[in-house]
């Protein structure tokens, strides 16, 4: 006997209705969804019992909201709990309520339903200033990364006979496993598989699908924060050392806008590229000897600064137009003078100071932020493609929320196998085909160029009996340019991965008829890629054009594109190509008590001596009716 269980009362069902229970993962008939298991509609009585446990639905003037929200159940067969935590769906009513229940996988979609990633997910971490030290920083960095590629921007500039890779035209990447591991997080689920310790799994990076502003003009560019700014011109105190003057700024243990200015020191609190401005007005007045040492005259120097940082020299200059600063650094500000001839001070007169003016401000090309810019992801979608570019069937335990991904080959080359010989009692059908398949079932991504089609995949199916060809799943992801470019050296030789637009722009000099041309860069926008990252252990030149500042470094990330299109992602479904071309889907009737309906194991092959056959259990569907189960049963030929 059937029973059902909402919110603790037992809704009442007509003795002679027809209850049959459908459970699967994923329909193999199409890799390209993810099912849930369910029952058939069936009727509930509409009695005061189910009237109280519906709220009065269907009633007149009723304001139940039964219809619109996750109704619990439990389904009981026999007194025993086949189904724990279902859904039961309210689908219409007439004389009856008509509803089904599901479960399954449906706990976790639903509990992502109309949830983006930028929207959703806590990604606040990732967010920054884009300068060349966030840039430098990030090569080393497991959430974000500028991995250096061609964005069909203005990859190098030359600075003094010096190449520089040109980090303005760099946009960063989110890594996959970080996002899996964000998307999971919220859902409240946990993972397991092989699939997560997959070198390609993980290193799998989604770009910024925006074009960051490249010129101080530009809207969108931002304003540069101003961290300390003082002017003094009174209560300065001073002490003399040397060459060198030792100022006391009057601010002890201070923390103005994010900086920590002690004495003289400042200490960064925010990593970035700063610009410092300081200006002393004083000078020291001594006196000139001769080569006897006998005083001849006077002389005037006037105070400069001079910039420490980390206790080293940085500059004598007045101002440092960018410098890359990380937190905890320490700059260190003080006042120097020397003679007009070049050599040390000697029999200072006088000593005067005026006053100084600091100013301190972080500068940078952009303000990074991923979930403004992943809005138009959505987390359901970018599961199923995860799922899809790796072959994965996700098998549920809803109890535990817990789910296991297996791979289509690891499901049907496993040594997991259950023979149900005993089960057995007929076969009542043969097919040899999956209507759902063509010959050719297309994977494919969105183009820069709407007519190309070279990444493109197709799943095989050697049966000339089915259509010649079908999409079967048609990305929002952009796949690289199939050009190859080279820049800097050959080291960076790959394809394209177009955020920016190249435009060039003609101009004809009306007296000489000489042509110039101009190349401008416009920036694109939702422009999704994946894009893997490979180490480069090489001394690289990198610079920021914009902010004026350069840097070398001896390792960094560029791009890799093996195994990226979906013609290489077909890969994962040769040994499935293999079932859908040698086709024999069996059903099968079995008889099969509570214990087996428990312990049932989708992930394991079926054998039959009847049969002497190997199967992946498709789908198996209970007549709680009649007690036989019917189950849908692909052929394997199994290897084990």
């Amino acid at each position: 006997m059937v029973q059902i269980q909402y919110l603790g009362r037992f809704l009442d069902i007509e003795s002679d209705e027809k209850i049959t229970y459908t459970i699967q993962v994923q329909d193999l008939a199409d890799v390209s969804t993810v099912s849930s298991s369910f029952t058939t509609s069936f009727k509930l009585p509409k009695t005061i019992n189910n009237y109280e446990a519906y709220k009065s639905l269907s009633l007149p003037s009723d304001t139940s909201n039964i219809p619109y929200i996750k109704s619990e159940v439990k389904l009981y067969d026999n007194s025993t709990i086949l189904i724990n935590n279902g859904w039961l769906k309210m689908n219409n009513s007439n004389d009856y309520f008509n509803v089904n229940i599901e479960n399954g996988i449906i706990d976790f979609f639903k509990s992502i339903e109309g949830k983006t990633i930028g929207g959703d997910l806590e990604l606040t971490e990732t967010n920054h200033n884009k300068d060349l030290v966030s840039v430098i920083d990030s090569f080393n960095r497991n959430d974000y990364c500028y991995i250096i590629a061609d964005y069909n921007g203005l990859n190098t500039y030359i600075k003094s006979n010096v190449e520089y890779i040109n980090s303005d035209y760099l946009v960063p990447s989110l890594n996959n496993l970080y996002l899996w591991n964000k998307i999971f997080s919220y859902a409240g689920y946990t993972y397991e598989g092989s699939i997560f310790s997959n070198e390609l799994f993980n290193n799998l990076w989604v770009t910024y699908p925006k074009a960051p502003p490249t010129k101080s003009d530009e809207e969108g560019f931002p304003e540069p924060i101003l961290r300390f700014s003082s002017n003094k011109t009174n209560n300065i105190v001073y002490t003399e050392d040397y060459d060198n003057l030792i100022i006391e700024f009057n601010l002890e243990n201070i923390v103005l806008n994010g900086v920590l200015f002690e004495s003289n020191k400042i200490t960064i609190q925010s990593t970035g590229t700063y610009s410092l401005d300081s200006i002393f007005d004083g000078y020291a007045d001594y006196i000139i000897e001769d080569n006897w040492g006998y005083p001849v005259g006077s002389e005037r120097s006037y105070f400069r600064p001079a910039l420490l940082i980390n206790g080293v020299l940085n500059t004598y200059n007045s101002q440092i137009n960018s410098v890359n600063l990380r937190s905890g650094d320490v700059v260190e500000i003080i006042c120097h003078w020397y003679d007009i001839e070049g050599g040390y001070i000697n029999g200072i007169r006088e000593l005067k100071f005026n006053s100084y003016n600091i100013k301190l401000t972080q500068i940078s090309q952009s303000i990074i932020d991923f979930g403004k810019e992943f809005l138009d992801i959505s987390i359901a979608e970018y599961v199923k493609e995860i799922m899809i570019r790796f072959a994965l069937t996700p098998f549920i335990d809803v109890e535990n929320k817990n789910i296991k991904f297996l791979t289509l080959s690891e499901r049907i080359n496993t040594l997991n196998v259950i023979d149900w010989t005993d089960k057995y009692i007929e076969r009542t059908n043969e097919t040899y085909t999956y209507n759902d398949y063509a010959q050719r079932n297309w994977l494919k991504h969105k183009y820069n160029d709407e007519n190309a089609t070279f990444n493109n995949g197709y799943i095989s199916v050697n049966n000339k009996n089915l259509a010649d060809q079908k999409d079967l799943y048609s990305s929002k992801f952009y796949s690289y340019n199939n050009e190859v470019t080279t820049f800097y050296s050959n080291d960076f030789k790959n394809n394209s991965f177009p955020i920016w637009n190249r435009e060039i722009k003609e101009t004809i000099n009306n007296d000489t008829n000489e042509k110039t041309y101009e190349v401008s860069y416009k920036g694109l926008s939702n422009r999704f890629y994946f894009i893997k990252r490979k180490e480069l252990n090489k001394t690289i030149n990198i610079g920021s054009q914009l902010l004026k500042i350069e840097d070398s470094v001896n390792s960094v990330k560029i791009a890799d594109t093996l195994n990226l299109s979906y013609s290489e992602v077909i890969n994962n479904y040769s040994d499935f190509s293999k079932i859908l071309s040698d086709t024999r889907i069996h059903e099968i009737d079995i008889f099969l008590d509570i214990n087996d309906l428990l312990n049932l194991d989708l992930k394991a092959l079926y054998y039959f001596s009847q049969e002497n056959q190997y199967y992946i259990l498709n789908r198996l569907t209970i007549d709680f009716s009649s007690r036989v189960t019917k189950g849908e049963f692909i052929r394997v030929k199994y290897n084990g």
